[in-house]
């Protein structure tokens, strides 16, 4: 998450400069390649600072972390990159999502779906969906009870205090500042605010 470097204090923005340069003029050297959309990484309001990367030759890698290190960053692994993109409502193909899942259901119409271009398996329901403005689920941020000494495991159900299942749990994470916090998937009936559980814990 090169771009979120400096947007949330603790992150000198000279660091944050100095590596966004390096991975600019990696990629035009040809060394990185960048997933971008829309012609500059960064311009879609859902990506909120992240910089998805998609190529990196491996020649480079030592370099360019010693150039990283250099300028004050600090290396970490998946769980941070989990507990970041969790607030920012990001799903994880495969962990977020499951097989009944639409792109309607977690804003994937903004990023990877095209409502007007080609065709492809299911696109009459990604379009009648996207015109009645009524996914049958949504993606959403759950914080959870931290008074447990385990997290629960993503594709557990979520369920009401009446003990009605309403969703799945996807990514789990321990958050720097927000706890224990998850995705999850639940039906569009479901009010915000309602109180849910996750193999019976709040």
């Amino acid at each position: 998450p090169i771009r979120q470097l400096g947007e949330r204090g603790g992150v000198p923005f000279p660091l944050r400069r100095r590596a966004l340069g390096l991975f600019d003029q990696l990629r035009e050297t040809g060394t990185l390649g960048v997933h971008d959309r829309h012609g500059t990484v960064g311009d879609d309001p859902g990506d909120r600072g992240l910089c998805p990367l998609r190529r990196l030759n491996q020649s480079a890698v030592g370099a360019i972390a010693q150039e990283l290190r250099a300028a004050g960053a600090v290396p970490a692994g998946s769980w941070a990159a989990d507990a970041l993109r969790i607030p920012t409502r990001r799903p994880r193909w495969g962990v977020d999502t499951d097989e009944k899942t639409i792109p309607n259901e977690v804003s994937w119409l903004s990023t990877a779906v095209h409502l007007h271009k080609g065709c492809y398996r299911g696109q009459e329901t990604v379009a009648r969906v996207h015109n009645l403005g009524r996914p049958p689920r949504r993606l959403v941020m759950l914080n959870l009870d931290g008074s447990v000494g385990t997290l629960p495991e993503p594709g557990e159900p979520v369920t009401t205090g009446a003990g009605r299942t309403v969703g799945r749990l996807g990514t789990i994470a321990q958050h720097h500042e927000l706890g224990p916090i998850a995705l999850a998937l639940i039906k569009r009936s479901v009010e915000a605010g309602t109180p849910l559980l996750v193999g019976g814990i709040d």
